[in-house]
């Protein structure tokens, strides 16, 4: 028995103690040697495995563990390029741009043929602003590899950062055809093309992107800008359906939303979207803009003012907002301080139209005629400077202003209208009634079914003592109602307006015929007959009458007789797409498909050629595809869509079609010169000049063949005969550009 349990523990402590000292000797004598310690004597695998480690921490996003390995890597391998190019990877994607250059400058002085080290250096000294080295190095990276795609993406975006998106747009093209599936290459070509206002190449190239990375929220927001640039809101709305979940996303995506609900006339959810919006992002002038726009036209005065002074705090001096407040105190009935607005807002722009039209109504409300009159005559000064802009590439926020072209072009040209109308009151006040008829009278041109022009005139008409004539102005004012409300589908609003048109002038044709066409739309044919034969009667002129005599004998089974009155309504209508359209459904119905495809494919290059005067390029298109599919034969179509491209300077689609259309018909001055434009483009001068020719001999007024002819012999090498083409077409008022004016002279200077 242990009498002494104390000393015996302690001695037991100390055996253990003793014991554990050995074995940590043992085990510490025995440790697993590293990695880096077991191939200490072979340098090539050393760096293998530092290199391998890199890599897997880059492709965990660990730049800087990277970087620390192929630093390690280099002090056994310093001479190896693609050690320095990786290195300097690194610091590039850390920001740390003045090292990635030593590097990458590096990996090209070790191998001078190194492309991609060009095209990384070129990178690099993008980000730094460095735009000329960046330019000499990706010029070397594609003299050295002219078909690697990741150069051109490079040269494109360096030709973005000069502003020289056309170029930059050709080297992302390039790309693409490189690398079909680069989807770096794919994103910066359909961007380029949405800034440029090419949507459906755009569209194309952005939903490759969006539906190759699943639910890519950038993809798919630019993809719904685009759609909704087309005036396609569903379609817009599709696509950002797919955005909402994304946070960085989110308050973009509320605001087109809220554009898109707009322009389908859903003014409620719109506003609720674009308040979503601004309480995300209430820095966002646009955001506050159409927010107080928006609130503006519901007639919620008082709120719209206070987000419409936001906007303009945050962009001081900014046109719109300012014209917009105008607009809420001249709402209110203060025209006054409206004016002052409006004034502030010529102050910020003094080409602004819409300024001048509201500052020159508001005037002549407030009696000061004159000056409302001078305002007037500049704004629509203005309007004739700036028609053939047409709405803008989306390549920024957008505003509901911007989209004010998807409403039609009567809604488009509303405010102009209205400038003419003004400008009619003002003469009329003046007693000046023959100027006021004038001004009136062009602004009825412009919009036929705008019934304050016609309440206008018949103001003035009773004024100056033309009761008669003030009457059927009164009448005409109650049509134009009734035309309208027919085509938000409110008959019976429709059919008050007319009655109560043909109540004042019994004889009133177009209200007849309206009429007429309301009771069809009902199918109560005996009464729409009764209406469109009288509507004949009373005028012959009236074009309509014939379609819709034709939709009553179709909707009666006579088939016979609406052929008859749609041919009658083609040959007298201007642009007859309805009666065309009509006309395909009859021979559809008597088992003639080709003819129905046909007429079709016509009511389809109309409706291009109508689009294009609003210029509306990528809709056109569609349109003129839609007639080639139905009608591959029709040389109009064909050459239109080939221009439009060529004027894209999409050279192969182009070709082919203007191509066709030559083919088709080899009559076609315009074609034989777009053709040989295309071909000269392309390099093949001897067919460009045989075409170019040919068109001039077609035409000899047409001034841009003789312009196209000069560029082909210049390349030709026959300076003397381009100049004298060049003077033909300055002689027709071609504009010429200077840089071909002094290209030629250098070279007529040369052969002498």
């Amino acid at each position: 028995m242990n009498s002494n349990p104390g000393k015996g523990s302690a001695q037991g402590a100390a055996c253990v103690l003793a014991a554990a000292m050995l074995a940590l000797a043992v085990s510490c004598s025995f440790r697993r040697p590293t990695v880096e310690e077991q191939l200490s004597g072979d340098k090539p695998a050393l760096t293998s495995y530092y290199v391998r480690s890199a890599l897997r921490l880059e492709g965990e996003g660990d730049y800087r563990g990277a970087a620390g390995f192929y630093r390690k890597a280099l002090e056994l391998a310093p001479f190896d390029p693609d050690l320095h190019n990786n290195l300097g990877s690194c610091y590039y994607y850390l920001g740390e741009l003045d090292s990635a250059v030593a590097e990458f400058t590096e990996a090209v002085r070790l191998l001078p043929s190194y492309s991609a080290g060009y095209v990384n250096l070129a990178n690099a000294y993008r980000l730094l602003g460095r735009l000329d080295l960046a330019l000499a190095a990706a010029r070397e990276a594609l003299r050295l590899e002219p078909t690697d795609a990741r150069a051109h993406v490079t040269m494109g975006l360096l030709y973005e950062r000069m502003d020289e998106l056309r170029l930059a747009r050709k080297e992302y093209e390039i790309a693409v055809r490189l690398a079909p599936s680069d989807l770096v290459a794919r994103w910066n070509l359909g961007s380029a093309y949405l800034r440029l206002g090419y949507l459906n190449p755009a569209i194309e190239n952005l939903r490759y992107v969006a539906e190759a990375e699943g639910e890519n929220p950038r993809a798919r927001y630019f993809l719904a800008v685009a759609r909704l640039a087309k005036c396609d809101p569903e379609g817009a709305l599709q696509e950002l359906s797919k955005v909402q979940g994304s946070p960085s996303w989110r308050r973009d995506a509320l605001y087109v939303t809220g554009e898109a609900l707009w322009l389908q006339g859903k003014h409620e959810e719109a506003v609720r979207s674009f308040r979503e919006a601004v309480a995300l992002a209430p820095q966002v002038p646009e955001f506050r803009y159409n927010l107080g726009l928006a609130l503006l036209e519901l007639g919620q005065i008082e709120e719209a003012r206070r987000e419409l002074a936001a906007a303009l705090e945050l962009r001081p001096g900014w046109t719109n907002a300012l014209i917009r407040l105008g607009e809420s105190f001249e709402e209110a009935g203060e025209r006054a301080i409206a004016a002052q607005y409006y004034r502030q807002a010529i102050s910020a722009d003094s080409a602004s139209f819409l300024a001048w039209q509201r500052l020159g109504r508001v005037l002549v409300d407030l009696g000061r005629v004159d000056s409302g009159y001078a305002a007037l005559q500049r704004a629509l000064k203005q309007w004739e400077s700036g028609k053939e802009s047409g709405p803008r590439p989306p390549g920024q926020l957008a505003t509901l202003d911007d989209w004010t072209f998807c409403a039609g072009p009567e809604e488009a040209r509303k405010s102009y209208v209205e400038a003419l109308m003004y400008l009619g009151k003002a003469y009329a006040a003046q007693g000046q009634y023959r100027a006021a008829d004038h001004a009136l009278r062009k602004a009825l041109a412009e919009c036929p079914t705008c019934p304050e022009t016609y309440e206008t005139l018949s103001q003035i008409h009773r004024v100056s003592g033309r009761e008669s004539e003030a009457l059927r102005e009164e009448a005409l004012a109650h049509w134009a109602r009734g035309v309208q409300a027919a085509s938000r589908d409110s008959l019976r609003s429709a059919l008050w307006y007319f009655r109560r048109a043909l109540q004042r002038v019994p004889g009133l044709g177009e209200a007849h015929v309206d009429l007429g066409r309301v009771y069809l739309l009902r199918g109560q044919l005996d009464s729409a007959f009764t209406f469109l034969r009288q509507g004949l009667l009373i005028d012959e002129r009236q074009a309509r009458a014939f379609r819709f005599l034709g939709d009553y004998y179709a909707q009666a089974g006579k088939l016979d007789q609406a052929i008859a009155f749609y041919l009658r309504a083609i040959s007298e209508e201007q642009e007859p797409v309805e009666a065309l359209r009509g006309l395909a459904d009859v021979y559809m119905q008597l088992g003639s498909a080709e003819e129905a495809k046909r007429m079709r494919a016509q009511a389809h290059f109309l409706s291009a050629k109508a689009l294009l005067r609003e210029h509306q390029t990528d809709r056109a298109l569609d349109k003129l595809e839609e007639a080639i599919a139905l009608n591959p034969r029709h040389p109009g179509a064909l050459f239109l869509a080939g221009h439009l491209l060529y004027q894209r300077e999409m050279l192969e689609p182009a070709l082919a079609y203007l191509s066709r259309a030559v083919e088709l018909d080899s009559s076609q001055a315009e074609a034989r010169c777009s053709l040989g434009a295309a071909l000269l483009d392309q390099g093949q001068i001897q067919q460009a000049t045989r075409h170019l020719e040919a068109a001039i001999r077609l035409d000899p007024s047409l001034a841009r063949a003789y312009f196209q002819l000069s560029r082909a012999y210049l390349e030709a090498g026959q300076p003397e005969r381009a100049r004298e083409y060049l003077r033909h077409a300055e002689s027709l008022g071609y504009k010429v550009p200077v840089e071909f004016i002094e290209r030629l002279a250098g070279a007529v200077r040369e052969s002498r």
